[in-house]
């Protein structure tokens, strides 16, 4: 099968081997979610907009016909796949956004003390659907989750890492210097991303992140709202969602070598 160049996400790399499934988004007017296997046949799904459907994914209306399935029917399609439908979520609005920014102001402004200041920046980003965004998930972590065949109770065993850029460093380099709104945001979002990776190596990363740090990891596109904060603290992981969409898409793509090291096939 022609491999096809792809442009989804810049945290995805690789080419589309084959779409899969292109799924109606009844929330949200011309908008799919297309499921496709790339190049290395790893699992992938992204969610687009009718024209980046076309642009990124270089189908004809001939394909699309084929692929394509009706909101009313996709639960029952993604069922008989083994595909599991995830909650969607989207990056915060504008006013949401020039809101975090007012009181990033505030706090910026105030003579607290610098970790009160810490604190008062994670209170303000924290805790919302897009926070701490899982972007991967080690293969370390995988495996973790197939010993527990998927149940969460798994998840005490789980940490979202902020692997790009830690969080105390991200927040100190806002309170340096009064950034702009833009530089603020861009700062902000990029660096809240988060890495799926086991306990033992998250507490290993606190001593030395070289160490620690997870060398392979399965991207996961983040809006479709998997790992989402907990509305105290940690984050949401069931069975149902998390566990059985670990399972299908990256369960089958780790081995455990001689030495006992888990390693992502085809590396």
């Amino acid at each position: 099968m022609k491999v096809k160049y792809k442009k989804v996400d810049s945290l995805v790399h690789g080419e589309v081997k084959e779409i899969k499934l292109i799924g109606e988004d009844q929330e949200h007017k011309k908008s799919y979610f297309v499921f496709w296997h790339n190049h290395n046949n790893e699992s992938r799904s992204t969610r687009v907009s009718h024209k980046e459907l076309f642009d990124w994914f270089k189908i004809d209306q001939a394909e699309f016909d084929k692929k394509f399935v009706k909101a009313s029917d996709l639960d029952e399609k993604l069922a008989g796949s083994k595909k599991i439908m995830p909650r969607t979520i989207e990056e915060p609005t504008e006013e949401i956004k020039k809101q975090m920014y007012e009181m990033y102001k505030v706090v910026f402004n105030s003579s607290f003390t610098e970790r009160k200041k810490l604190n008062l920046m994670t209170s303000i980003t924290g805790w919302e659907p897009w926070s701490w965004r899982v972007v991967g998930i080690s293969v370390e972590a995988v495996a973790k989750v197939v010993e527990y065949k998927g149940n969460a109770k798994v998840a005490k065993e789980l940490v979202r890492d902020h692997y790009f850029q830690g969080r105390t460093e991200t927040y100190k380099k806002m309170l340096s210097n009064l950034l702009s709104f833009e530089d603020w945001w861009s700062e902000f979002w990029k660096n809240d991303r988060t890495i799926l990776i086991t306990r033992d190596q998250h507490n290993k990363a606190k001593f030395d992140r070289f160490v620690g740090m997870p060398t392979n990891f399965f991207e996961i596109d983040w809006k479709y709202g998997f790992f989402q904060s907990g509305k105290v603290a940690g984050f949401v992981f069931s069975k149902k969602y998390e566990g059985e969409f670990i399972i299908s898409n990256f369960a089958s793509e780790i081995y455990t070598n001689e030495r006992g090291y888990v390693l992502k096939k085809n590396n």
